[in-house]
């Protein structure tokens, strides 16, 4: 590896700008022609294995407690029995729901759709009954409610069996253009309207002012504060053959 002149020209001698590969060299040549080894990587850290989980630990890491088929199906029967009382028990509150009686709504509210203003009385088509939904979206708002649009999406896949018995309408605070928005981004096919223009949506307690919100005015859901200037609900509606129109029940958020 020196620098000599080669002997033969035509068999040159190796110089030191070839490449050399070291493990081809004995540990003197590796010295006097400074050739340096590589650096040795370190070998990466291995993750000790977990240790071996109990049968009492496997069952704990489980969402509910492992039992036996004789404890499973007693508790099973226990729970049938509860099952049965609640279902006696909302049999009660659904018949003293239909005897609660109606009181006669005196405003003939009107609200704005794609079609322009329509009244109350006029959303019950040809039904006798009406199933309003209070929609939480406000005048200044730029989106709807993500949880009532989440009940929203399926409401257009039920309204052929509701119309079968009621009229339904689903209404808001918003002006008319923001609903229409919303109705083409979700795919949404009910009818959305406006009562941005009236009292309905306070009269029926779902709309409050700030004032009464920072006060915590227990205004919501027959005497409850709610943190919002909008509140969501249900509300259903009778109309006899006279066109006198009644308000038969509301439900709002628990």
């Amino acid at each position: 590896l020196g620098a000599r002149t080669p002997q033969n020209p035509r068999k040159p001698h190796h110089t030191s700008h070839f490449h050399v590969n070291p493990s081809l060299l004995c540990p003197p040549l590796l010295a006097s022609t400074h050739v340096h080894w590589p650096a040795t990587p370190p070998k990466p850290a291995t993750t000790p294995p977990p240790p071996a989980m109990s049968d009492e630990s496997k069952s704990s890491a489980l969402p509910m407690p492992v039992v036996d088929e004789a404890t499973w199906l007693t508790k099973r029967k226990e729970l049938l029995e509860k099952e049965k009382q609640l279902m006696k028990l909302k049999d009660e509150v659904s018949c003293a729901r239909r005897s609660l009686g109606m009181k006669k709504v005196s405003t003939d509210y009107v609200f704005q759709g794609v079609d322009g203003d329509v009244k109350l009385s006029e959303l019950f088509g040809s039904h006798d009954q009406l199933i309003v939904v209070h929609f939480m979206f406000g005048p200044d708002w730029e989106n709807p409610c993500s949880s009532c649009s989440l009940w929203a999406d399926g409401y257009s896949s039920m309204l052929p069996h509701i119309n079968r018995k009621a009229a339904f309408v689903v209404t808001a605070g918003a002006p008319v253009e923001k609903l229409q928005a919303a109705l083409k981004r979700k795919n949404w096919t009910f009818p959305f309207l406006s009562a941005g223009e009236s009292t309905f949506r306070a009269d029926f307690g779902v709309n409050f002012s700030a004032e009464d919100v920072a006060a915590r005015k227990p205004l919501y859901n027959y005497g409850r504060p709610f943190p919002s200037t909008e509140g969501p609900g249900y509300s259903v509606f009778y109309k006899d053959a006279d066109g006198a129109v009644y308000h038969t029940f509301s439900t709002f958020a628990r």
